[in-house]
């Protein structure tokens, strides 16, 4: 049993950590009521989530041709393993609950577990660096305080340890920074970088791309000149809308998952209810998104007329 003060320290902790997570919730909650979009974000954010038909295992990240990623994904898989026995046997033995060690790491293991949510459904390496990253941090101090407690009778050891610790952190906190300049000097002295698109100013944009914006970009506004919307069913969308300030929900990022509760079938009803649309999808000989859906594409092919090609583009209309 706690005692007074330990639960008096505990509450304390708990009060910071809780004031911590709510001033963000706050804020959004504050957002979400000022501009009435409840509705909006339950669809997206909590029902749409069901309809993300396509996943990536995290099997595959053992098979990545990065090295770093498939050691990471084995020593990520071990600290999940390894916290996760630590609390089954904390559940038979109670007394374990009020050792040192335990309630150093209690905290830090939550934070690790929830890190890995990042990861789920899409165990690609992007969402592995933002969910893992963390993690590993965690577990490390985890490691690291564990050790200390063992070695707390043992001074000459434990400052050993420290030091290496702290030069192991400053030779890789040099060396990320060493990385993070020489990116910054390929940036500057990059010469595709270009100051003539809108919004994208001083961002390196190859030639073919460049020039492939600009062609689809007068094309859009061209045609929405004669009174018709010009839809890109590409993944590629939100780059020709943003640089002529257009917005077009549920086309600017069109991937699985980012169409709401009514996914890829809302889609399809919303395309086959407008009269005076073009539709721009890319050409099959071209490599789509894994996660294009192509239901959509698939229904406009069968349903829509074909009247030429634009860049990688094939133009369809109703």
């Amino acid at each position: 049993m706690p005692s007074k003060k330990e639960t008096k320290q505990f509450l304390k902790i708990a009060g910071t950590r809780a004031l911590g997570v709510a001033v963000p919730i706050i804020g959004v909650i504050i957002y979400l009521t000022v501009y009435g979009i409840w509705e909006e974000f339950i669809d997206y954010a909590i029902i749409g989530i069901g309809t993300f038909s396509n996943k990536i295992s995290y099997k595959e990240l053992f098979f990545s041709s990065n090295m770093i990623v498939r050691v990471l994904a084995i020593v990520f898989l071990v600290q999940l393993l390894v916290m996760f026995i630590v609390y089954m046997i904390s559940f038979k033995k109670k007394e374990l609950e009020e050792k040192e060690w335990f309630k150093t790491i209690h905290i830090p293991a939550i934070y690790l577990i929830a890190s890995a949510i990042v990861i789920i459904p899409i165990a690609d390496k992007y969402h592995f660096a933002i969910g893992s990253i963390c993690g590993i941090i965690v577990f490390s101090y985890i490691i690291y305080k564990m050790i200390s407690i063992k070695l707390k009778d043992k001074e000459k050891l434990k400052i050993t340890i420290k030091t290496f610790s702290e030069v192991l952190s400053k030779i890789l906190i040099v060396t990320f920074a060493f990385c993070a300049i020489y990116k910054i000097i390929g940036f500057v002295k990059n010469e595709d970088r270009r100051t003539d698109i809108k919004h994208l100013k001083n961002t390196p944009v190859e030639e073919y791309l460049y020039d492939r914006i600009n062609y689809i970009d007068s094309f859009i506004q061209k045609e929405n000149e004669l009174g018709k919307e010009v839809y890109v069913l590409d993944l590629a969308s939100a780059l020709y809308s943003v640089t002529i300030d257009r917005y077009q929900k549920n086309y600017d990022m069109f991937n699985l998952g980012n169409f709401g509760g009514k996914g890829t079938e809302g889609i399809i009803q919303d395309l086959d209810s407008k009269e005076n649309a073009i539709i721009l999808i890319k050409n099959s000989k071209y490599k789509q998104n894994w996660q294009h859906p192509n239901e959509v594409t698939d229904f406009v092919r069968e349903n829509y007329r074909y009247i030429g090609e634009l860049d990688i583009y094939e133009v369809y209309i109703k």
